[in-house]
Formats: structure tokens, sequence, C-alpha cells
């Protein structure tokens, strides 16, 4: 994985729905120009999650990756 440029650190407390769900502080979402049906990736860490917006170079990538498994 690539190296995570934290910027600057902004905290905010978000419950969990019953779903499993959280919901991103508009703020954040502002910041990162997400909008709605924009896809996100998700790494697990030690202590926490990182989510980063995907780009469409990155959706390009992921399915290079695919193919190439396919293919063997």
């Amino acid at each position: 994985m690539e190296n995570i440029n934290i910027g600057e650190t902004r905290g905010v407390i978000r419950k969990i729905d019953e779903l499993g769900r959280v919901t991103l502080p508009k703020e954040f979402r502002d910041t990162l120009e997400l909008k709605e049906k924009d896809e996100v990736e998700i790494f697990l860490l030690k202590d926490g999650f990182y989510i980063r917006k995907i780009q469409k170079l990155d959706n390009y990538r992921m399915n290079l990756k695919q193919i190439k498994k396919q293919d063997g």
C-alpha cells in the first residue's frame, strides 16, 4: 500500500447504525469532493481504517489486475 498522507487531522465522532454504516461528515465529503455514487476504497489498518476516493485511473488499474489474474 502507498504511503498515507494524513494532512490536517480533524476528528469527529459518529455512531455506527444497525447495518454497520457510518456517515462521512459533509465537511469531509466536500473537502475530498465526494459525491453520491462515488466509489471509495477502504483499507484496514492496525488501529483503524483509511478511506480514499477511487479515481478513474484506479478503476482502470483494478480492471487490468482482474484481467491479468484471469489470464493466469
